[in-house]
């Protein structure tokens, strides 16, 4: 599906009513029908892995629909303790940014559709409650990743505690326990939270180049959106509206 902002720019490039009213049709043609779904639960097929998990934490907790997590000492949701390196300023390595990160140490979790699925929309519910709040106990580093035409694609990270949108044009905003991410549809069938740094990190060794840290990813729940059915005329009008561009 074309994006919004390309649609906005041929609407100004364009002369002619003729063609916006051509336009206007193929873009309403475009819009998708049907009912707006989550893909991850486990009664719609989809199944959950992660790089590890603590006792009584299984990553199975993250796609049965739970979203509180007053249960959190009754096992709900997944937890994962690891050790990350944290390079010194002028100390990286010379591979690539992505790779160091990676090899640093983390924890991640994924979330595994049957087929693949258009989505739009995912959110990422993070352990927070009274007892446990987001501000102590959730994550302060992290990319959220979608697996887009045979590779990983970021469309989100978390930065110093602030989510960054790397697809839309929204402002940096604080990591709460709710994080909704919000791109153009995306055909998949994976999708992962990879998590790097916690709120409750604790450094246990320090050299002259790196510091240690333990830290702990805690995901309660994560939703993949999208809908169940798309309007059976899109690729006809997607064809139509570049035939309109050439002319």
């Amino acid at each position: 599906m074309k994006n919004l902002f390309i649609f906005l720019l041929i609407v100004i490039g364009l002369s002619g009513t003729g063609c916006l009213t051509q336009l206007t049709q193929l873009t309403q043609n475009l819009a998708p029908s049907g009912e707006f779904v989550n893909y991850a639960l486990a009664k719609n097929g989809a199944t959950a892995v992660a790089s590890g998990s603590t006792p009584d934490h299984e990553p199975g907790t993250v796609i049965n629909g739970i979203t509180s997590s007053k249960d959190w000492d009754k096992g709900e949701g997944w937890e994962m303790s690891f050790q990350r390196e944290h390079m010194r300023a002028g100390m990286m390595r010379y591979e690539s940014r992505m790779t160091r990160k990676e090899q640093r140490g983390g924890a991640w979790v994924e979330v595994r559709l049957p087929e693949p699925k258009r989505v739009n929309r995912m959110v990422i519910y993070t352990l927070d409650s009274q007892k446990y709040p987001v501000s102590k106990y959730g994550i302060y580093e992290a990319n959220v990743q979608v697996w887009d035409d045979g590779s990983w694609k970021t469309i989100a990270r978390v930065k110093n505690g602030k989510v960054e949108y790397l697809t839309t044009t929204a402002g940096r905003t604080v990591a709460k326990g709710r994080i909704v991410l919000r791109f153009q549809p995306i055909l998949t069938n994976i999708a992962r939270v990879m998590v790097f740094r916690s709120n409750d990190r604790k450094v246990t060794d320090k050299t002259y180049s790196s510091t240690v840290e333990q830290n702990t990813a805690r995901i309660i729940e994560v939703e993949l959106t999208g809908y169940d059915t798309i309007d059976p005329e899109e690729n006809k009008a997607e064809s139509e509206l570049d035939n309109l561009l050439k002319q």
